[in-house]
């Protein structure tokens, strides 16, 4: 396994926290600083860091893969096109996503969807 991911809790709710091993430190830094640039309503929202002993990243849990979300179709538009305009959002301000699929997008209990995965 490259990374470790697990689920644990703060004040405000639920954080899902992404550990890196030593041979993908450099990889979760990189996507750390991506994050962080990236701070938007359509992102996942970085509420921490930690650096040696472990290279972490803590972000507020935003739900689950969009695979596993069903919707009208009016809804699986509405889906696409708040995707589509925070990919859009981000592009104008220079930073890009790279590769986008199912397991990158997220559906909170708020049924807006968020992206994860730089």
């Amino acid at each position: 396994m490259d990374m470790y991911v697990r689920l644990d809790m703060d004040d405000d709710g639920p954080v899902v926290v992404k550990t890196a091993t030593p041979a993908t430190v450099d990889r979760l830094r990189l996507e750390i600083q991506r994050l962080k640039r990236a701070a938007h309503p359509g992102v996942v929202a970085v509420v921490g860091v930690a650096d040696p002993p472990a290279c972490e990243l803590r972000t507020r849990y935003s739900g689950e893969p969009v695979g596993g979300w069903a919707g009208t179709a009016a809804s699986v538009a509405g889906m696409g096109a708040a995707v589509a305009t925070t990919l859009a959002d981000l592009h104008g301000v220079g930073i890009v996503h790279g590769r986008v699929d199912a397991s990158h997008i997220l559906v909170g209990a708020d049924g807006r969807p968020r992206l994860c995965g730089f």
